[in-house]
């Protein structure tokens, strides 16, 4: 028991021996909050006080309960941690649906909905209901949105049909027809794994008592991120008199609330379980203490907070650097020169460092100049610019003009968007080309093939013919990103966006995205003070994109991080870039109200309790902004530093001399792009 203690601080160790009332851990950022909890469970269970199977811990990912109880394992023994229920919330949910599935109105074989399958059951729903012709069928992934969050507030669909609202009304008649439905089937959703689970407990007293009884030790982790159904399922847990809880969590990295999410809960905890203990871990082993006395500064600035101050044994450090660039792509080369830097010179090796984001369109400029620059990088929590759909799709538009034989291309964006043509007449193509050794352009110049299309035959002629007309322009000596903006509206790609993509929110992204095709085109074009010929511009896309592959296919452990502030949450690195942060980006430019703003301030702190040594905040002073390039001002959040201890710093600034051995290494390094 004393090696249990022992290794932990004064806090720490009254966390983990204060067992018999409602605790409140306030865990800051790197202040050692998993071995807390691991040590906690291992203090009840080796003092006697409870057997494994009467401790109940939740969280929110299968990887933080997996790690949970793996920890846990190494201090109780293997054989003991196997009787601990260790879960995120929805599994814990689904076993006891097992287990009582009948008192809950289902079998036990239940099954789980696919989304796919949902979301074509409220299609069906909207036309079964006659509301296609209300303008509700528009949008059917954004009804099931609509559900999923009711069903976090423990609604049925009695709650919305009863509403003043027509609206709501008529999103609890579909909420309805798609619950009988499912349960006709004996199918079950994501989120029934937890409103059914609270309804059974608050209907079956017996089932209730005997799941209080059993669960002497309840604790939670990120207790932060927990929304009203989760809160209505602890109290289900809990008896009303004298409840045994533990929740661990700090309300200053809150930053889900666009998942439901309530910083109230944190907030109120001291309130909801009256008599309990809170205790607040600020010593923090990640960061130095300039970094934090920088975060501890921002944060203090929400008044909605348990006051908390972080600090560190560390003495020294470096001052955080903010440095204003000329463009994202100059701020995106800032970067990469600032990495290949401190590679060369020994600082940090490529796995150190980290580049956070606030939205993932921000990553385009800086793939492309980690990939001008050799440097190796994984993207984290979302896929590779070059790789998401719209922008594949934009690329197969360009490359059958540069090959109208590449029927790869061709074939993918035929009916992209939808312009009647359809996936059996793309089959039938595919075939006859591969039949007759030619390609899908050169069939469709045929007259005589042609007639076997009936009414596809014009969509087929009319596409092909456009692409010919703006074929001929791309022969033209003018700039490329103008031409390619046009070429996407003059065959319906930017229009059709809206069309293919919903809900709306989704579509703009992905426009956004297409949008970065032009933009990078377009600061090339400048860069250069040329016209970019477009085989040129395939051609470096191409050959980037190999060089990705290859990294991947290596699975090389040391490489640059990309990722949002949101995917950086719980992870830790010697070097972080904070980009963009420019008024209107970060805080988002959605982020209007003084709640909305707190949310974006706990996201910046996120930010920058990711960096244990160096931290380094860009801004650009030029950014495009839809189709133009617009001005730019610093984040607010910037002005919120304290000003002892931030340096205003050029690019160049963040260079160190280097050896001629560490600067031949550089250049050898770098990928001169011609």
């Amino acid at each position: 028991m004393s090696v249990l203690l022992d290794r932990l601080n004064d806090e720490q160790r009254q966390a983990v021996t204060t067992t018999e009332k409602p605790l409140l851990i306030l865990a800051g950022a790197g202040t050692g909050k998993t071995m807390v909890v691991t040590s906690r469970i291992a203090f009840i269970v080796q003092s006697g006080r409870a057997e494994p199977g009467e401790i109940l811990a939740v969280t929110f990912t299968n990887k933080a309960a997996n790690e949970m109880k793996e920890r846990a394992g190494r201090l109780i023994g293997q054989k003991a941690v196997k009787d601990l229920w260790v879960s995120t919330f929805h599994s814990f949910g689904m076993k006891i649906l097992r287990k009582y599935a009948y008192q809950a109105g289902y079998a036990p074989d239940f099954t789980l909905a696919e989304y796919g399958d949902q979301v074509g059951l409220i299609k069906q729903g909207l036309n079964e209901l006659g509301l296609v012709e209300d303008g509700m069928s528009q949008d059917p992934k954004a009804i099931l949105s609509l559900i999923s969050m009711a069903k976090a507030k423990n609604q049925v669909p009695e709650d919305l049909e009863e509403s003043s609202d027509p609206w709501e009304q008529r999103i609890g008649g579909i909420y309805r027809y798609y619950q009988e439905y499912l349960h006709a089937l004996n199918i079950l959703d994501f989120d029934d794994l937890l409103m059914l689970t609270v309804r059974l407990l608050q209907k079956d007293e017996k089932v209730r008592q005997l799941l209080q009884d059993k669960f002497k030790y309840v604790m939670v982790d990120e207790f932060q991120d927990t929304n009203h159904i989760q809160m209505e399922l602890l109290h289900a847990l809990l008896p009303k008199h004298e409840p045994n809880i533990c929740v661990v969590g700090d309300d200053d990295q809150s930053i889900y609330s666009w998942r439901g999410a309530e910083v109230a809960n944190i907030l109120a905890f001291p309130q909801i379980f009256p008599g309990g203990k809170l205790i607040k871990l600020e010593q923090n082993y990640r960061s130095n203490n300039v970094i934090l006395n920088a975060a501890n500064k921002v944060i203090s600035i929400n008044s909605q907070r348990h006051v908390k101050n972080l600090w560190s044994a560390q003495e020294g450090g470096e001052k955080l650097k903010v440095v204003a660039c000329g463009s994202e792509e100059r701020e995106a080369k800032a970067i990469a020169d600032t990495i290949l830097n401190k590679v060369n010179g020994r600082q940090n090796t490529y796995g150190d460092c980290a580049i956070l984001y606030r939205s993932n369109h921000q990553s385009r400029a800086l793939e492309d100049a980690m990939r001008r620059g050799r440097i190796p990088y994984k993207i984290i929590g979302d896929t590779s610019f070059y790789e998401r759909k719209e922008v594949r799709d934009a690329l197969a538009f360009l490359k059958i003009i540069h090959n109208p034989r590449d029927d790869f291309s061709f074939l993918r964006v035929l009916d992209v968007p939808p312009r009647g043509i359809g996936p059996r007449t793309i089959k039938t193509l595919r075939e006859k080309a591969v039949e007759n050794k030619t390609s899908v352009y050169d069939l469709l110049r045929n007259p005589q093939f042609m007639e076997n299309f009936g009414r596809s035959s014009d969509a087929l002629m009319k596409f092909n013919n456009r692409v010919e007309e703006f074929r001929q322009k791309f022969q033209e000596k003018v700039p490329l990103a103008g031409l390619v903006e046009q070429y996407f509206e003059g065959v319906g790609y930017i229009e059709g966006l809206g069309r293919m993509y919903k809900p709306r929110e989704d579509a703009e992204k992905r426009y956004q995205n297409v949008l970065e095709i032009i933009h990078t085109i377009e600061g090339r074009e400048k860069e250069d003070k040329r016209c970019i010929p477009l085989q040129e511009y395939l051609e470096s896309v191409s050959l980037m994109e190999e060089y990705r592959r290859r990294q991947e296919k290596d699975e090389d452990p040391n490489a640059v991080m990309l990722l949002t502030v949101h995917a950086s949450k719980g992870l830790e690195f010697p070097s972080v870039f904070v980009t963009g942060m420019e008024k209107n980006l970060f805080p988002h430019e959605k982020s209007a109200g003084l709640k909305a703003l707190a949310e974006e301030r706990r996201l910046f702190y996120v930010a920058l309790t990711r960096a244990k040594s160096d931290l380094i905040l860009t801004w650009s002073k030029m950014r495009k902004a839809g189709r133009r390039m617009s001005q730019r001002m610093p984040s607010q959040f910037l002005g919120e530093l304290p000003k002892d201890l931030v340096d205003h710093c050029l690019p160049q600034d963040l260079l160190k001399k280097l050896s001629r051995e560490e600067f031949l290494e550089q250049m050898k390094n770098w990928k001169i792009d011609n």
